[in-house]
């Protein structure tokens, strides 16, 4: 499913990036569901995604707390 690196880096990133600061990654267009799942098993609370010029989903952006 191509997440493996996502799924690392979510579950990484409070120890990578100081509280307060927000963590962009590029995701293919057909990841959006499994990411929020990702996100919210780790306690992601804020976070959204953003889409490219084609209008298709290709950045999540995700605030450390």
């Amino acid at each position: 499913d191509g997440l493996d690196l996502i799924k690392s880096i979510i579950q990484s990133s409070r120890h990578l990036v100081k509280p307060g600061g927000f963590v962009i990654l590029e995701i293919n267009y057909n990841q959006e569901d499994p990411i929020i799942s990702l996100l919210l098993k780790e306690k992601f609370t804020y976070f959204l995604f953003e889409k490219d010029i084609f209008e298709q989903t290709r950045f999540v952006i995700f605030y450390i707390n």
